[in-house]
């Protein structure tokens, strides 16, 4: 079992298979989110969104509980249409003026990472343009660890004792905050989920 900390159902999950519209619906009916300056292209299993470096999706409030004490589970299907110069970030949750989580690309490292504000967690695979990955980030609350999968195989992990509660709304495939949810660059994104507890 690759993820066992996808065994809970997820709190949301975007399928961004949208052709057209700024809605991008929620599977599960609670979160639909707000989609800006995005557009829909070609995706892993049909369609998907297709950011030329300033789109959003972005929920109303926050989806995920992240602060001490909550783990939680992040993941989406990705794809770069080239290496980006900046961040690239396909989920993250917002807390004041960074996020509390971010799954990005890291363009200095030219690594996914799974990263809270000061801490990263990078993939020893190099990401390849054109090539869809399966990203999955982890927050495993009772050992303290940000753990990044890529594709199935676990390729990172850092200690983090002091997570980040992020209450702000959950941006996807959003902009940069300092350090890096990141975007700048064409990143196509398909199937975004959250879930809490690892």
């Amino acid at each position: 079992m690759p993820y066992p900390c996808l065994r809970r159902s997820p709190l949301a999950a975007w399928p961004l298979d949208e052709t057209s519209g700024t809605v991008a619906a929620d599977d599960t009916g609670h979160y639909d989110a707000t989609a800006t300056s995005v557009g829909w292209g070609q995706g892993k299993d049909g369609t998907a969104l297709s950011d030329g470096g300033s789109s959003q999706i972005v929920t109303e409030g926050p989806v995920l509980r992240t602060g001490k004490g909550h783990g939680f589970t992040v993941s989406a299907w990705v794809c770069l249409t080239r290496r980006p110069a900046s961040f690239a970030t396909a989920v993250a949750q917002d807390a004041g003026d960074a996020s509390g989580f971010y799954l990005p690309y890291s363009p200095a490292e030219n690594r996914w990472a799974f990263a809270r504000p000061g801490r990263r967690a990078l993939s020893y695979s190099v990401p390849e343009p054109g090539t869809w990955a399966h990203l999955v980030g982890v927050y495993e609350d009772l050992r303290n660890q940000l753990v990044l999968h890529v594709g199935g195989t676990q390729e990172a992990g850092i200690n983090d004792t002091a997570p980040t509660a992020a209450h702000g709304p959950s941006p996807s495939a959003a902009p940069p905050a300092p350090p890096v949810p990141p975007t700048g660059s064409p990143a196509p994104s398909s199937r975004s989920r959250c879930s809490n507890g690892p």
